[in-house]
């Protein structure tokens, strides 16, 4: 393998490699989460995975050092298609990934947001202040696990959930998992903010394929029109 091709098979392994890791990040979190019923991380962790699967489909797609690696997996029935579409066809297509993609990121980045300033509006001052890590507020300092004084910081939990209902978006894990963690959103928002990453790369990737269809098709347009003005003459 001469230089060139080595830059950019690692050019290519770098589109992918962020959303193949997140996505095994997120197979291993799930049955973790779901052990404890810790919904809204469970919930993160399932719309990251999906939406890491559909990016390194399309980072495959979009890497030709990588898509003959699929071949064994069936990439010429799933992938190596443009071939057998036109270049309008092929632009819609390209087209319809860059929607997903923007959904997917602009849905990421918003709960991202809203996770976080639940966190660090709510949460965290009921906890014991503007630091996320103060928990003097809590019962035993947040050491829920044990506590005497509110086992499992249930009643603490509950209070909060009644005077700012918000936090059920993430609400605790159950009274007998063995974890002094309470509500999640903490964990949601900079899960998500890594899931907005791996979307925002995904979608600059499908923006740079959307630009080369539409490329296309004006030159197809081109073509068609010199081929109509050669037929004339």
């Amino acid at each position: 393998m001469d230089r060139a091709n080595a830059q950019a098979l690692a050019g290519d392994a770098l589109k992918i490699i962020p959303s193949c890791v997140w996505c095994i990040v997120c197979l291993v979190a799930i049955p973790s989460y779901a052990s404890i019923d810790w919904h809204g991380a469970v919930f993160t962790a399932i719309f990251s995975m999906c939406l890491c699967i559909l990016a390194a489909r399309d980072a495959i797609y979009l890497s030709p050092t990588m898509k003959p690696l699929a071949a064994p997996f069936g990439y010429r029935l799933a992938l190596d298609d443009e071939e057998m579409l036109s270049a309008l066809q092929n632009e819609r297509k390209a087209l319809t990934k860059f929607r997903f993609a923007a959904a997917f990121l602009f849905t990421s980045a918003f709960l991202a947001v809203f996770f976080l300033a639940t966190f660090y509006a709510v949460i965290a001052p009921a906890a014991g202040g503007a630091s996320a890590g103060n928990r003097s507020k809590m019962p035993c300092d947040g050491e829920c696990e044990g506590c005497i004084e509110d086992p499992d910081c249930h009643e603490w939990s509950e209070v909060l959930l009644r005077k700012h209902p918000v936090v059920g978006i993430c609400p605790p894990p159950r009274r007998s998992a063995d974890t002094d963690v309470t509500f999640s959103c903490s964990a949601d928002g900079y899960w998500m903010l890594v899931t907005t990453f791996i979307a925002a790369v995904w979608l600059a990737l499908v923006t740079r394929q959307l630009r080369m269809a539409a490329a296309r098709v004006a030159q197809s347009a081109v073509n068609s029109i010199g081929t109509e003005m050669q037929a004339g003459v």
